[in-house]
């Protein structure tokens, strides 16, 4: 078995407006071409790319749907109305939970959080977790990082319910019928950033409640320090909006007042000055995430909205031993999927491999992993009770997405974004859905693409 090997494609720039620039800017030509080569072609757009925007965000109400939904919750504040933050097991999810929730809290709110067990429940919005909320007396959901999927759940939810969903992930033909959608990857959303992450969206619905009227730039800018925590760990373009929220969310981990933040930087032995991007992918992430994978993510959420110490430190510690458990696990999967790999004859347009028992909290990690290594789409699969779940990750060349919705009269339920999703069929389909991926695959993406 052969690894593939990167090809590297040096682009060539006008080396003399590089120059010009870097005279300007008194910084390295050789970041001016950098800069120059991501599209930036002046002092004024690399000066806001490097240093930060005086007025980096833009009017939420440019979103869709976002006037219909804070005239919703508006309401539902007043009325104190029982109203749920229904949210994801990942850190972009769970951190999205906690920012909507303190927010709402801080209005006077009567809110609750929601976070689906990942193996009992799966992903996204279910049937009988939204009874179950409608029972306990809530009127108003909103879902963060999750929900543009679930046309039936929204379809047979209680008609008590009012949902307000809040999504970043790819928009399927046929929306959920929800009270209201903010995604700005919605066809008709006038929205003139497209990449912010699930806690972006939600960080965007509280500068709306906040502002209440369209046209002013929004003046609420608290809490960036979960938007900067979702938007890293998530892996979305750090441009635009996006990498204001990471800037000045990581100056905001220095002195933050949430007391379950300041114990997990503490316990995860992240430095508590200069905070940096990858203080988040690999020593906060991880961490949160690993009980979404393992236990239950509701437990990260109690962490990041607690205002208690010693709970705190009780969760971060927690959280530790359960990051430790996921690396073992993940560490054993990584060595069976690679025996699968070694009996496999070809291993030339994609991955798919799948077993019992492997957890379904971890594959993603180890797919990323042979993503890494073998450069091919990865699918790893995890077998229980005749039900086949999977994640996929991807090469930049294939859209996952795409590529997943091409299978979709196999699938009982799938979604997710370009490079990275999910998916649920029966097992005795998984066979003919192996085939019909790789040709798919084979039939998409050229000899250099891989």
């Amino acid at each position: 078995m052969m690894h593939k090997e990167r090809i590297w494609d040096i682009k060539e720039y006008n080396s003399q407006m590089a120059d010009y620039l870097a005279e300007e800017l008194n910084i390295s030509p050789m970041v001016t071409g950098i800069l120059l080569e991501r599209g930036l072609q002046d002092a004024a757009s690399m000066r806001d790319f490097l240093y930060g925007s005086a007025a980096p965000f833009h009017d939420p109400f440019l979103l869709k749907d976002m006037q219909r939904s804070v005239e919703r919750i508006e309401r539902a504040l007043a009325a104190g109305e029982q109203i749920t933050v229904y949210g994801d097991y990942d850190v972009d999810g769970i951190s999205a939970s906690s920012l909507l929730y303190l927010y709402l809290k801080q209005r006077g709110g009567r809110v609750a959080t929601y976070i689906p067990q990942r193996k009992s429940e799966g992903y996204g919005l279910n049937d009988e977790a939204l009874k179950n909320i409608a029972e306990k007396g809530t009127t108003l959901v909103i879902t963060v990082d999750c929900g543009i999927s679930g046309l039936r759940e929204v379809a047979n939810a209680p008609k008590s319910l009012d949902i307000i969903i809040t999504d970043h992930h790819t928009v399927p033909e046929v929306l959920p019928p929800a009270y209201a959608i903010i995604n700005a990857k919605q066809r008709d959303c006038g929205y003139p950033f497209k990449d912010l992450s699930g806690v972006g969206i939600a960080f965007k619905l509280c500068q709306a409640l906040e502002q209440r009227e369209p046209g002013r730039l929004p003046e609420w800018q608290e809490l960036t320090e979960l938007a900067a925590l979702g938007t890293v760990a998530d892996i979305v373009p750090l441009v635009g909006e996006n990498r204001e929220l990471v800037r000045r969310g990581l100056k905001a981990m220095e002195t933050t007042k949430l007391v379950g933040l300041r114990a997990l930087i503490k316990a995860s032995g992240c430095p508590e000055t200069g905070i940096a991007s990858d203080n988040i992918g690999f020593g906060l992430a991880p961490r949160l995430n690993a009980v979404g994978r393992l236990e239950h993510a509701q437990l990260a959420v109690e962490l990041l909205v607690t205002d208690d110490s010693v709970k705190a430190e009780r969760i971060a510690a927690e959280l530790n031993r359960e990051n430790t458990l996921r690396q073992e696990i993940s560490r054993q999967i990584m060595e069976e999927a690679e025996a699968q790999l070694a009996q496999e004859k070809h291993i030339d347009t994609a991955i798919v491999l799948a077993s019992e028992g492997w957890h379904q909290g971890v594959i993603g990690i180890v797919a990323s992993r042979l993503v890494d290594k073998y450069h091919l789409p990865t699918i790893l699969i995890s077998l229980n009770n005749g039900v086949a779940k999977g994640s996929c990750r991807s090469i930049p060349a294939l859209n996952l997405y795409e590529a997943i919705d091409a299978e979709r009269d196999l699938l009982t339920q799938y979604g997710g974004h370009h490079q990275a999703a999910g998916l649920t069929l029966p097992a005795e389909l998984l066979p003919e859905f192996k085939r019909r991926f790789r040709e798919y695959v084979a039939q998409k993406l050229r000899p250099e693409d891989y």
